[in-house]
């Protein structure tokens, strides 16, 4: 039997952070809010169970303790002046059941606060996961033979865990919060205090290499940058639609009652996407009218495609003809004569590119038309029945514009199109046939691209336009 270790002096930061991460990316977790409950569905050694729940099948009046150690923590407490040096009570207990091969979590669910729960069972999680029960002489599961000091280095890791596996730092930072931490709060619902702590953590340099991280930003780029990340935004804050603060938590996030869509911006007043007006946030309510037939059912919200937008409202390339080369000063495209920035049509003035509607006044903005008639992405030819899509080619376009040779024009020429697989042998669809030779033109370097940022292996790549 191997010798256990002792508990190191000081915490692993970047081995917690590794470990977090290979736990994400070991099982494609690619969404927030991310759910502890489904990391332990993978692993049938681990059992977890609430506190009631457990009451109530064993019959036991405290089980695994909880009330009588928290009330001795109470009492101790009572003797501590320094209200920042108080023991914080026990919301859980992991134990080894059957040897060493599996491990029972207990979770109080009288706490009634969702996401300190979570919190709690992914701190648990970090208990199991960094090895804390079974790798080292004295552990956890016998707390009164521990220091001070040797408890305080498990906890740290196993709050560190929990921070990386429900915020973690290489997705979350790509976000823009504006040094606010209720962004954070709403996305991947922990509460406002953990978030204004990992927003703080941000603002520090990262512990060490992370082998994971660009897998991680990998699977969580749709997530991302498909803006899926509102529907987490939406339903996290419609959890507080009974609360005083709710309008503010609504601000980052509303259905349009009328087309369904994710409205973003606390400004507009109409949709963008429908022109319909929009419900104040003091007076906005995330369910259906109590006379529908599901009254207790959240609006499920959608993400209609948008242009992307460069500096000052400007369309970042063109989006009939896919020209970049735009100078500073242009307003229309110098190929097709396509407008390059949204105006409303009623007041004349400059608006997101994302627009349908102008969200001041509701009116029909230029691009109504232009977006009633884009070109929908390149679809499967006949004889690649067999083939999969590749879930991570808009990752790997994003990296070719904006990081690898920085190369927008390539960039743009891919719009549109699609990636399908079968093992190894790659074919890409474009519905352009204008651009196909450009495309082809450059098969090396975006077989390069798929297989060095979409991590997969890939012996060769054809490009085909559909028509």
């Amino acid at each position: 039997m191997p010798r256990k270790k002792e508990i190191h002096k000081k915490p692993r930061f970047s081995f917690v952070s590794n470990r977090a991460y290979d736990v994400l990316t070991s099982h494609l977790i690619d969404r927030f809010p991310i759910d502890p409950m489904e990391i332990i569905a993978f692993y049938p050694c681990i059992n977890i169970a609430s506190y009631t729940e457990l009451q109530r099948n064993t019959n036991f009046k405290d089980p695994f303790g909880f009330s009588a150690k928290n009330a001795r923590i109470d009492k101790l407490n009572e003797s501590i002046a320094d209200p920042t040096k108080h023991i914080e009570h026990i919301e859980a207990v992991t134990k080894i059941v059957r040897g060493d091969s599996e491990y029972m979590i207990v979770y109080d669910d009288r706490v009634r606060n969702d996401q300190r729960i979570r919190w709690t069972i992914a701190h648990e999680l970090g208990h199991i996961f960094l090895g804390h029960l079974v790798e080292f002489e004295m552990t956890a599961l016998n707390r009164s033979g521990l220091s001070p000091e040797q408890y305080g280095i498990l906890e740290v890791e196993a709050h560190w865990f929990a921070a990386e596996l429900l915020a973690p730092r290489p997705v979350v930072s790509l976000f823009d919060f504006e040094k606010s931490p209720t962004g954070i709060s709403l996305i991947c619902d922990i509460s406002p205090q953990a978030a204004a702590k990992r927003l703080k953590q941000f603002g520090s340099p990262a512990y060490g290499t992370y082998p994971s991280r660009r897998k991680l930003q990998r699977n969580f780029h749709r997530h991302i940058f498909g803006k899926d990340y509102l529907k987490s935004i939406f339903e996290s804050s419609a959890a507080f639609s009974e609360a005083p603060f709710y309008p503010e938590l609504c601000k980052f996030c509303r259905v349009c009652y009328s087309c369904k869509s994710f409205v973003d911006s606390e400004h507009y007043r109409h949709c963008p996407f429908c022109g319909k007006a929009l419900v104040e946030a003091d007076k906005y309510f995330p369910f259906y009218a109590v006379k529908s037939k599901y009254p207790d059912t959240l609006y499920k919200g959608i993400n209609l495609p948008i242009y992307e937008e460069g500096k000052n409202k400007r369309l970042l390339y063109c989006p009939v003809c896919k020209n970049h080369d735009l100078s500073g000063k242009a307003q229309y495209c110098g190929i097709c004569g396509t407008s390059l920035y949204n105006h409303c049509l009623a007041e004349d003035k400059h608006i997101s590119v994302e627009c349908r509607y102008c969200p001041d006044c509701g009116s029909e903005a230029t691009y109504c038309d232009l977006y009633g008639k884009e070109t929908s992405k390149a679809s499967m030819p006949l004889g690649f029945e067999d083939y999969i899509e590749f879930d991570y080619w808009d990752y790997v376009r994003h990296m070719i514009g904006y990081q690898d040779k920085k190369d927008m024009g390539l960039y743009a020429t891919l719009s549109d199109s699609m990636v399908y697989y079968d093992d190894s042998d790659f074919v890409l669809f474009t519905p352009h046939k204008n651009l196909i030779d450009e495309i082809q033109s450059h098969t090396e370097h975006i077989q390069w691209a798929i297989e060095t940022r979409g991590l997969v292996s890939i012996e060769r790549l054809r490009c085909y336009c559909e028509v």
